[in-house]
């Protein structure tokens, strides 16, 4: 009677450890799935081929200026802990430029290099130029910096300066798209670019007179990124601006120098 008792309770000991194991056992987590991903495609060896056009001081496509242009991302790289990808732009066989991009949880990044006004702490900055995760109409702060005493350069003479920079993301809407006998997901976003730098000189009136001269430096400007799932950039587009210089009081080095504004039309891709 008593063995039968203990092999009870052996048997009773071993199914509270068995259950015990099951209940502690580690459970396989499948990894989430990223919906995003398709936006960006970032594989090496892909290619976009695009029309592209310039625009008018207004904005307006101008149609005559149509070109072919392609991008091909070529290489990657870490980049300040993020794996960066090389968008190599070309028109014809001549490299035109290149962005530098990164994709991370739903959003994408382009690697800032200032070269209009040289900041040295704008350089190598990444900054989220689109949020597939955020909602209609969302807008966020991209980047904003103001930097007091900053030594600006300009010609043999350095100046003291205040630098203002803003950098502001917008998602304008999500669409469905006709693209390859198919609808496809599209969202766009704009990102608005605001530099202003201020310093103060002196200015000689005469042989034995000067003044104090306030110079400020501005440049806006805004670029949209439209992408499709399964695609990538559909459409990436800037708009016409100015690059600025104003004094106070007037002087002869107020200027100001437009630069037109392009956009790139799909017109064919291939990605992996």
């Amino acid at each position: 009677m008593i063995n039968i008792k203990i092999k009870i309770l052996e048997r009773l000991i071993l199914l509270m450890v068995i259950q015990f194991l099951l209940l502690n056992c580690d459970e396989t987590v499948e990894p989430q799935e990223d919906v995003f991903a398709d936006f960006l495609s970032l594989k090496v060896g892909n290619y976009w081929v695009y029309n592209k056009y310039d625009k008018d001081i207004n904005n307006n496509i101008d149609y005559s200026s149509l070109r072919e242009d392609s991008i091909v991302i070529e290489k990657s790289e870490t980049i300040l802990n993020r794996m960066a990808f090389y968008f190599v732009i070309y028109e014809s066989d001549t490299v035109l430029n290149t962005m530098i991009l990164s994709y991370e949880d739903g959003v994408v990044y382009r690697l800032y290099d200032s070269t209009k006004i040289n900041i040295p702490t704008l350089k190598q900055t990444w900054f989220p130029v689109a949020d597939f995760k955020m909602s209609m109409n969302g807008m966020w702060n991209i980047y904003k910096q103001i930097i007091g005493n900053y030594i600006f350069t300009e010609g043999d003479s350095n100046y003291f300066s205040v630098f203002r920079h803003t950098v502001n993301g917008e998602y304008i809407y999500e669409d469905s798209l006709l693209l390859d006998g198919s609808k496809s997901v599209t969202k766009i976003f704009k990102n608005k670019y605001d530099s202003k730098l201020d310093y103060r000189k002196a200015r000689q009136l005469t042989e034995t007179s000067w003044d104090t001269l306030s110079v400020s430096h501005l440049l806006k400007y805004y670029d949209y990124y439209q992408f499709v799932k399964g695609v990538g950039l559909y459409k990436i587009s800037r708009d016409s601006y100015f690059y600025t210089i104003q004094t106070e009081p007037f002087s002869e080095e107020e200027m100001q120098i437009a630069f037109k504004g392009y956009e790139y039309i799909l017109k064919r891709y291939k990605v992996k």
